[in-house]
C-alpha cells in the first residue's frame, strides 16, 4: 500500500514537471523524492530505498549525465580553456577566502583553508540546476559548457588537492605520528 503511494506521488510530481515545463521534470523528481521521504513511514521507506536507488542511480543517472555530456560544447571548451581556468580560479579563491575569514579563529589557518577547498565540490544537484537553466535558455551553450567543464575539472582537482594539503599539513595526525 505505502509502496504504491510512494510511486504514485513520484509520478504525480514527475507529471507536473513534464506537463508544466519540460525542463522542470528534474525539479519534479527532486520534489517527489522529498515528498516520498517525508510522507512514508521509516520502515516502508527503508524497504523502498534500495529499489529507488537502483532505478535512479543505475538507470536514470547515466541517462541524465549522458544527456548533459551531449549538450556540452567540447569544441568551445578546448578552443577557450581560459574561461574554464578563470571560473575555477575565481570560484576557488572566493570559497577559500570566505572559509578562511569565517573559520580561521575557530579552526585555525590550515583547517579553514582545507574547508574552503572542500567547498569546491559540486554535487549532481548543481549540475541538474545548470541543466535546467540551459534548457530554459537562461544561459547559453558557451556558459553551460564552461560550468559543466569546471564541474568535471573539480572532480579531479579536489581529491588530489585535499590529499596533498592533508599530508603536507599533517591534519588529523597525532603528534607522535608526525615524528
Amino acid at each position: 500500500m505505502y509502496f504504491l503511494f510512494g510511486f504514485d506521488s513520484l509520478f504525480i510530481f514527475l507529471g507536473i514537471g513534464i506537463f508544466g515545463e519540460a525542463s522542470l521534470a528534474s525539479i519534479g523528481a527532486l520534489l517527489a523524492g522529498v515528498g516520498v521521504k517525508n510522507l512514508l513511514p521509516k520502515i516502508r521507506l527503508t524497504a523502498m530505498e534500495t529499489e529507488i536507488k537502483l532505478l535512479a542511480y543505475g538507470f536514470f543517472g547515466p541517462i541524465f549525465f549522458l544527456w548533459v555530456g551531449i549538450d556540452t560544447n567540447l569544441r568551445y571548451l578546448f578552443s577557450n580553456p581560459i574561461w574554464v581556468l578563470l571560473v575555477i580560479g575565481v570560484s576557488y579563491a572566493a570559497k577559500i577566502l570566505a572559509s578562511y575569514l569565517v573559520a580561521k579563529k575557530e579552526l585555525g589557518v590550515h583547517s579553514s583553508i582545507l574547508m574552503g577547498v572542500a567547498l569546491g565540490v559540486r554535487f549532481s544537484t548543481s549540475i541538474v540546476i545548470i541543466k535546467i537553466l540551459f534548457d530554459m535558455q537562461i544561459i547559453d551553450n558557451r556558459l553551460y559548457s564552461v560550468l559543466i567543464g569546471t564541474a568535471v575539472a573539480f572532480k579531479f582537482i579536489i581529491p588530489f588537492l585535499m590529499s596533498q594539503l592533508i599530508q603536507r599539513w599533517h591534519i588529523g595526525q597525532l603528534k607522535e605520528e608526525r615524528s
